[in-house]
């Protein structure tokens, strides 16, 4: 059986549904869930196919003819994990939606023969699963420690580390000099892709930010430890962290409610 999370779903036909899947290896599929949608009868399984939900199914592909020949076909499908709090949630839910097109942009086409073979859990794929496990738990609330905003902030941080997009924090991205903690003033350049010494500052001052060690401490980090950090005292605010990632990951946000 294959693992996989659901990134998007249409309704084909009343009953049926066709989903696009992120597979435990970070690459993505789209599958028919021949009944997904269910009857009368069948309705409470459909609860299983909604978005964000992780699910195992086995896939194979219909030689039948009609609107189903060649598609990958998903059958046997059971429940491995699903949110109990989003779906409640309007601003958590279009977080939800937001993270999971952004995975569906970003991942690659899988195969048939690689996909029977993948057994391993991409880094892709458990970041966006630890990412949704902790907006379904967050408490959103005016006073809370985890809110929306650091989140999403924290979520496009570590995308950018896990795709190698990250600001390089080792030299200048000017005069390549080393960058230290007794160097100075070091300064974020957003379309370089990097930091820039106290020197080489003059150029393009309105893309700088003052984050060099707030970038290197956030290389530590992952969702459990989340909680405990605040990005807004670490001068880490999520409009720099988008437009970092909407520059390298060619991510656009116009149709976005919550981003």
């Amino acid at each position: 059986m294959i693992t996989a999370m659901i990134l998007r779903k249409s309704l084909i036909k009343d009953h049926h549904l066709l989903l696009t899947l992120l597979t435990g290896d970070g690459e993505k599929i789209t599958v028919l869930m021949m009944g997904g949608q269910g009857g009368k009868k069948t309705h409470s399984r459909s609860n299983i196919l909604e978005l964000g939900n992780i699910i195992q199914f086995v896939p194979v592909i219909s030689k039948k003819g009609g609107f189903v020949q060649d598609l990958w076909q998903g059958k046997e499908w059971v429940l491995l994990w699903q949110h109990k709090k989003i779906r409640y949630d309007f601003k958590k839910f279009q977080v939800l939606t937001d993270w999971l097109m952004i995975m569906e942009k970003i991942s690659l086409e899988a195969s048939f023969e690689e996909l029977k073979k993948s057994q391993n859990l991409d880094p892709l794929y458990l970041h966006i699963s630890n990412a949704i496990v902790s907006l379904d738990q967050a408490d959103v609330s005016e006073d809370a420690i985890r809110t929306l905003d650091q989140l999403k902030t924290f979520f496009l941080l570590r995308l950018c580390f896990i795709l190698g997009v990250a600001p390089r924090i080792d030299e200048c991205m000017m005069c390549l000099s080393p960058l230290t903690l007794e160097s100075g003033e070091r300064m974020l350049m957003v379309d370089a892709g990097g930091f820039v010494c106290a020197d080489c500052q003059s150029l393009h001052r309105e893309n700088h930010f003052d984050v060099w060690l707030s970038w290197k401490m956030s290389m530590l980090l992952n969702w459990k430890k989340i909680e405990h950090f605040k990005f807004d005292r670490m001068n880490i605010h999520y409009e720099m962290v988008r437009n970092y990632s909407s520059h390298h990951l060619s991510l656009t946000w116009k149709d976005s409610q919550s981003f």
